[in-house]
């Protein structure tokens, strides 16, 4: 037991120093933009690398995972940092059905746009004026979902169509092409925005739990800052095997003075 705690005095702290600095940029396989904070990657970075409520994941397929608590699983397609906005998308291709009930309760984001509209339900044989307003992944063999904005005049020219909803916030600029815009979200807190037109990172300070961010300076190329990971993988193997080795020989080293003596005596 002794030894034990030796060898946590000596090699616990150094992991700390270097563990708390494990706050490098990181990437899923199949996506080009970087995650830094706010952000932080699961199972790849500690807590203290993002702020609350901005922890991504890989999924298996190495795409990027942003878990909205009230409105489940969408991937990211890109994140911009100067001006702050993550955008998402629907791994089923159907966002405007997602969107229709998106709730962004309990998240630190907010929508980038937010349009009321008005849904109509169509039969599908209803010869439709305005077929470029239908929203092809909510219709079906029989009926068309029609989406415009609130304020429009095209309801009075469907008199066999239903109002399916009316006043309807949704946060797209187009529901109809949805997927192909994507979700844009925006938060304002933590704000890193004077950070990043300085060009320089943001983070916790003193990497501490509390809120308080400031701003540091990007480590230069070929920087040691910028491989923590690695310095903490090696040293988590290094330093317990050269204290093992330096134990052993110490012990061994012991036991032939003693038994040198024990021969002279």
């Amino acid at each position: 037991m002794d030894i034990l705690k030796v060898l946590l005095i000596l090699f616990l702290p150094v992991l700390v120093v270097y563990a708390k600095n494990d706050c490098s940029e990181s990437y899923c396989p199949k996506n080009k933009f970087p995650i830094r904070f706010p952000f932080y990657l699961e199972n790849q970075h500690p807590q203290n690398c993002g702020y609350p409520g901005f922890n991504l994941k890989c999924n298996s397929q190495g795409y990027t995972v942003l878990n909205l608590p009230f409105s489940g699983e969408f991937l990211v397609r890109t994140i911009r940092y100067s001006n702050p906005e993550i955008k998402l998308f629907d791994a089923d291709n159907c966002l405007a059905r997602r969107l229709m009930n998106l709730n962004l309760s309990s998240s630190p984001f907010e929508p980038y746009v937010i349009v009321n509209y008005t849904i109509l339900s169509c039969p599908s044989e209803y010869p439709l004026t305005f077929r470029s307003l239908v929203v092809d992944c909510l219709s079906n063999d029989t009926t068309d979902l029609l989406a415009f904005y609130d304020g429009s005049d095209y309801e009075k020219y469907m008199p066999g169509c239903n109002v399916t909803a009316r006043n309807l916030s949704i946060a797209s600029n187009d529901l109809k092409y949805s997927d192909l815009f994507g979700l844009s979200l925006t938060w304002n807190v933590p704000n890193c925005t004077a950070c990043e037109a300085k060009f320089e990172l943001c983070g916790f300070e003193n990497y501490s739990t509390s809120k308080e961010i400031r701003c540091f300076g990007r480590p230069k190329s070929g920087s040691s800052e910028g491989q923590p990971m690695a310095k903490v993988i090696a040293l988590s193997v290094a330093i317990p095997i050269s204290l093992l080795l330096l134990l052993i020989f110490g012990i061994s080293l012991r036991i032939y003075c003693n038994k040198r003596r024990e021969a002279s005596s």
